[in-house]
């Protein structure tokens, strides 16, 4: 919904999700209810893609026997909403030292390798690969081939201000959910 309203502005969007929604799951009379309702639909066959932030997700459900195994991740050519986790210390923190040990570790190339494998977390490292050792470089290489995991994601489509998603989104329950 955010991608559209950024793409083509909010009325025309809403005007493009209203028409297709005799397209959607039961017709549009029902939407579910979270991520993993949307993943079991998908298992099971009743629509025709899930979503999520997490670009390890296929793999994950794969794993877990909710997605069959020829399900692929994919992005879509306009782009795709993404986002980075930060690690901040307060300015007031107690052990500054400490945090600051703490978030150089969450940092380095080892536990960002773990990070990245799609069998622990399968989340995309903040690193830049270019500016590693080749031996780190080699590190991540091991699961640029996983079929289940998205690794390029395409062209960045930023957030909608924070201010901008509550308005949205009671304009969605009201024409849409209702």
């Amino acid at each position: 919904m955010r991608q559209a309203v950024q793409a083509l502005g909010e009325d025309d969007a809403f005007t493009l999700l209203e028409g297709l929604k005799p397209h959607l799951w039961r017709g549009g009379d029902a939407f579910p209810g979270s991520e993993a309702e949307l993943s079991q639909l998908f298992g099971n066959g009743q629509v025709d893609f899930a979503m999520s932030y997490d670009p390890s997700f296929v793999q994950s459900a794969v794993r877990k026997g909710i997605f069959s195994s020829t399900a692929r991740p994919f992005v879509f050519d306009s782009g795709a909403l993404q986002n980075t986790s930060y690690v901040t210390i307060p300015a007031n923190a107690a052990h500054q030292a400490g945090a600051l040990v703490v978030a150089d570790l969450l940092l380095s190339p080892e536990l960002q390798h773990i990070k990245a494998d799609p069998g622990v977390i399968g989340l995309a490292s903040v690193l830049d690969r270019g500016r590693l050792p080749s031996r780190d470089r080699l590190g991540f290489a091991r699961f640029d081939d996983n079929r289940y995991t998205l690794v390029e994601f395409g062209r960045l489509l930023e957030e909608l201000p924070a201010s901008r998603v509550l308005e949205i989104e009671e304009r969605w329950e009201r024409e849409v959910l209702r």
